[in-house]
């Protein structure tokens, strides 16, 4: 087993624009706070995963970080490649919502 002696704050603090985190406060606590201040652009799918992440980072050694890391990169690389598909399937239905609207009326007119 080996073990890093970074505080995590300090790491996150650099890394994260906007959002200074405090080493003197739990970081698992900050960080569910930072992740709460992004829930309007969050799923709740979204937002459970990253408390997840947050809470459990820094609780063993860097192999099973190393590993909890790579492991949420994938289940957040899946939930941005599923927003992407539903952004993209939402994304005709708005463009072709206006034109419908522009056809009813049109035909409501004649």
């Amino acid at each position: 087993m080996r073990y890093y002696a970074t505080d995590l704050a300090a790491l996150f603090s650099d890394n994260f624009a906007g959002f200074q985190f405090l080493s003197d406060r739990p970081f698992d606590v900050q960080f569910a706070r930072m992740v709460r201040e992004r829930q309007h652009v969050l799923n709740a799918e979204d937002l459970k995963l990253l408390d997840e992440f947050g809470r459990d980072l820094g609780t063993s050694d860097i192999d099973s970080q190393q590993r909890h890391i790579r492991l949420y990169i994938k289940l957040l690389t899946e939930q941005l490649d599923q927003a992407r598909e539903d952004e993209q399937r939402k994304g005709r239905l708005y463009r072709l919502l206006p034109l419908s609207i522009g056809i009813a009326a049109a035909i409501l007119l004649i």
